[in-house]
């Protein structure tokens, strides 16, 4: 099967036993059925996404360039919402129970948050 996005895509699918999930640099995350590439839900996050989604089995977390990471439940509603001082142009992490992003021109380098979207730690780098 194929699937039409909105804009051109650059990161890649992440995936879960049903879906797979996509997005575009418009800010549209898509959940597609697995089998038939037909579209589930759609949320539009508002920046572009340039890399795959972080699934875990509670919560879908995905970053946008503009720096805000997002907490989306398996419906597409949004748990919550975090903003970086900077970008963010990778992927989050799952290491334990912490999610790890990655933050481009900002103050810190890393941003550990839970589940709940609690900041557990930072790194910066040594000016």
């Amino acid at each position: 099967w194929t699937q039409t996005a909105e804009n051109w895509v650059w990161a890649g699918p992440a995936l879960d036993e049903d879906q797979v999930y996509a997005s575009d640099l418009t800010g549209n995350l898509y959940a597609l059925d697995k089998t038939s590439g037909k579209v589930i839900w759609q949320i539009n996050l508002e920046s572009a996404i340039t890399e795959p989604a972080l699934v875990t089995p509670d919560a879908l977390y995905a970053s946008t360039e503009n720096g805000i990471l997002y907490s989306i439940n398996p419906d597409n509603s949004i748990r919550w919402t975090r903003e970086v001082n900077g970008k963010l142009n990778a992927a989050p992490v799952l290491a334990g129970e912490s999610i790890l992003v990655a933050v481009t021109d900002g103050d810190d380098l890393i941003i550990a948050y839970d589940a709940n979207g609690n900041q557990q730690w930072t790194f910066a780098p040594e000016e």
